[in-house]
């Protein structure tokens, strides 16, 4: 039987949530916003943006952005940043029981427990938490939680401990049967791309970390100039909402722990081009013997726009271009007694490839 070839060609792009609608001035640093956009900066470095839009019937979209992400992990941190994540739905000075506990236990918010969750990528974080826009309660909940995932997380042993199996079981299912699939994915792409995962210790590392492992990386990622807050939506009262943000975020106090930043986009691109074989993992309950090639390629210009309007419309561009040529490629391998099987994407990573 032959062997069956799939060719990943991966085109990566991102658009950072925040960018939207902004140009950033380079000569001083500040975003560029239209004057529908609120927007300001604590002295504390928290930045927050407001966008009202009046006829927006569905809940109002808080967002908490934290500059803290995978990229920033050390070698003894595999997926602490995701971790760490899980975490600000445990235990916190606001939120004992947890803000999914209060949430559920609540009459007064109007919300389910759905209405919030996170997301961890390579560069930041990103807590959402979705508010009736009539209901001054739900939204001073959702700004007190996110000051409490900024400063206010127990961390507890307790707490980690039960999340540890979660972490694991989040893994296996997203994987499925072909876990060695995705294991072999991982290992070819860390050999490529620098500041990738490595994923080979995951099992145990997930088991046997030390607590002090991810309040190291609390301590020195989540700080108040490393935050934005974002609300979109029928907003009552703008004036009000930020007051709001000004008291629920002033009082957190800069932190004096810098830690020095690796700048992974720069060495992703300036990075000589690679080659790498890897002799697959053994799978059990596989037999194929397929072959899988992946060609990268990078994408700076769009590295250096996602902050701009041009590059949101870069990105939808690249996403028709995809649409058409996966079309073709699925057409290409219907041919009779095809060997083959082709697929082209982009991913929303940081880098851009």
């Amino acid at each position: 039987m032959k062997s069956i070839l799939k060719i990943f060609l991966a085109l990566f792009l991102v658009v950072d949530l925040q960018a939207v609608g902004q140009r950033i001035d380079k000569s001083k640093g500040e975003p560029n916003l239209d004057n529908s956009i609120r927007h300001g900066k604590l002295k504390n470095g928290v930045t927050y943006f407001i966008k009202n839009l009046p006829k927006e019937q569905s809940k109002l979209d808080l967002r908490l952005v934290v500059k803290a992400g995978k990229d920033h992990q050390n070698d003894d941190q595999l997926n602490i940043a995701h971790f760490l994540e899980h975490m600000a739905f445990k235990t916190t000075k606001n939120f004992p029981k947890g803000i999914y506990n209060y949430i559920e236990n609540s009459t007064e918010e109007g919300m389910v427990k759905f209405d919030i969750y996170g997301s961890a990528g390579a560069s930041n974080t990103s807590y959402l938490f979705n508010a009736p826009s009539n209901n001054k309660k739900a939204l001073e909940t959702g700004l007190l939680w996110f000051s409490d995932v900024v400063k206010n997380l127990a961390l507890t042993i307790e707490d980690i401990d039960k999340e540890r199996g979660v972490l694991i079981q989040e893994l296996i299912t997203r994987n499925g049967d072909n876990f060695s699939k995705s294991y072999n994915n991982g290992l070819i792409e860390t050999r490529l791309i620098p500041c990738h995962e490595d994923d080979s210790n995951f099992f145990e590392h997930h088991k046997n970390f030390k607590p002090e492992t991810l309040r190291d990386f609390y301590r020195d990622w989540y700080h108040p100039e490393r935050v934005a807050v974002v609300v979109v939506g029928n907003i009552i009262n703008i004036d009000e909402l930020e007051a709001k943000i000004k008291s629920t975020f002033s009082s957190i106090k800069p932190s004096k722990n810098r830690t020095i930043e690796r700048d992974c986009d720069s060495i992703y691109f300036n990075d000589p081009p690679r080659f790498a074989i890897l002799e697959k993992m053994p799978d059990p309950i596989s037999i194929s013997n397929e072959v899988t090639m992946k060609l990268f390629f990078r994408d700076p210009k769009s590295s250096q726009k996602y902050a701009d309007s041009d590059g949101i419309l870069r990105k939808r561009k690249l996403a028709i271009f995809l649409q058409i040529l996966n079309k073709r490629l699925k057409e290409s391998s219907k041919n009779y007694n095809s060997f083959y099987d082709i697929q082209a994407d982009h991913t929303n990573s940081n880098r851009q490839d």
